[in-house]
């Protein structure tokens, strides 16, 4: 990777139009190579598209197939966790942490409600957060000042780009 220049070696106007010609015209060789690349790469892949089709859709259902048996049949694994087999071994592992989901079309909203209806206040305050967060624009908007801004931990930082436009 090229070291980041930190200094300029144009030194003048005529110098920044001369800079943008070499840019349009490294632009437009860029370009066309990467259309014939492109073109190239199409036709290899048409190829073997239909091929490779074939065999991705025959390889996702035969592990559908399979995954389905290894679901019915997951009391199998009570004694060893990894059965082998002449091609391959299957191993079974449950995930580290079980995960909540909603169900019976339940939203966020409404466990909370029935967890505030049927628990007792120490489990409500246990299983319900009451999460505090800054409200950025506010701050932003309130025209603090620098010093004031830093005496609460924080600074306005503003950024700024140019855009170049080459002419062809």
């Amino acid at each position: 990777m090229a070291e980041e220049k930190t200094t300029t070696t144009i030194g003048n106007w005529n110098e920044v139009d001369s800079c943008l010609k070499a840019l349009g015209n490294l632009g437009d060789k860029i370009q066309e190579t990467e259309g014939t690349m492109n073109s190239e790469i199409d036709a290899v892949r048409s190829k073997y598209s239909t091929k490779l089709e074939r065999w991705n859709t025959e390889k996702q259902e035969l592990n559908t197939d399979l995954n389905l048996f290894l679901e019915s049949n997951v009391k199998d694994f009570k004694e060893a966790k990894t059965k082998t087999f002449a091609h391959g071994e299957i191993s079974y592992k449950k995930s580290g942490q079980a995960s909540l989901d909603f169900f019976n079309k339940n939203t966020e909203t409404d466990v909370i409600e029935k967890i505030k209806d049927t628990l007792k206040p120490k489990e409500i305050k246990l299983f319900i957060r009451i999460k505090e967060t800054l409200n950025k624009q506010a701050i932003k908007s309130a025209d603090l000042g620098a010093d004031v801004l830093k005496q609460i931990g924080l600074k306005l930082v503003q950024s700024f780009s140019f855009a170049v436009k080459i002419y062809k």
